[in-house]
């Protein structure tokens, strides 16, 4: 079965999303959607994931915020022990759009809203580029990197790794600020309990483990060379 024909599976997306529709019918103003369909695999990054089902939504194909939609609503699921927990990250209308929660700081997602409202805005919508696929050894590289003491503000350090998250699991985020900050700042580690996306208490990550960490990193950054800290 193609993709576009699958039902959408409910019990596994990530994602899910509310059109409010420009409709006369009463039996028709709100169409769902979900960021899975059954027996497909849901991209593995989360964050490519959302930009690029917004991409296919939003533009010059689909056009739901310009011809279909007054509205969109954007939540994150995550399992609970009946059914799921969603979180409302975004509202969407026609002309510009709310974040909310930790979704402020995904700098990737606001540069492709603003990119996308600044089109629509300026009459080049149907000029839009569609997002490219995901090249996800490069997006870890950037993620990860320990280059020229990339963050010499703790709070962006905090706020990247909190962003990570969504892409990462816990432990790998943790084991980076640990190493990150043990190779450069290791005072930052002192409110490592109210900042850090992680468990309190941690202590600063033994040298070798923290060489260990920067190695696998350099080993990304030297197959695909220098990558820009956003």
């Amino acid at each position: 079965m193609q993709y576009n024909q699958a039902p959408q599976d409910r019990d596994n997306a990530t994602y899910r999303w509310a059109f409010h529709l420009i409709s006369n019918d009463p039996n028709r103003q709100i169409l769902y959607g979900y960021s899975k369909k059954e027996g497909k695999r849901e991209a593995a990054d989360k964050q490519y994931l959302l930009i690029s089902t917004l991409s296919r939504l939003l533009g010059p194909t689909n056009r739901y915020l310009i011809d279909k939609a007054w509205h969109m609503e954007i939540f994150r699921r995550q399992p609970a022990a009946v059914g799921f927990m969603e979180e409302k990250i975004a509202d969407l209308y026609q002309d510009g759009y709310v974040l909310y929660g930790d979704t402020n700081l995904d700098l990737p997602l606001i540069s492709f809203l603003e990119s996308y409202y600044n089109a629509v805005k300026s009459g080049t919508f149907e000029q839009l580029i569609p997002v490219p696929k995901a090249n996800a050894a490069r997006q870890e590289a950037q993620d990860f990197t320990f280059q020229n003491n990339a963050y010499t503000n703790r709070q962006a350090l905090v706020d990247h790794c909190r962003a990570m998250l969504h892409r990462y699991p816990r432990e790998r985020v943790t084991a980076y600020w640990r190493a990150y900050c043990g190779k450069y700042h290791s005072e930052w580690l002192t409110a490592y309990q109210t900042e850090a996306p992680a468990h309190a208490n941690e202590t600063a990550t033994p040298p070798s483990e923290a060489q260990a960490t920067e190695k696998a990193m350099q080993r990304l950054h030297a197959k695909f060379g220098s990558v820009r800290q956003s």
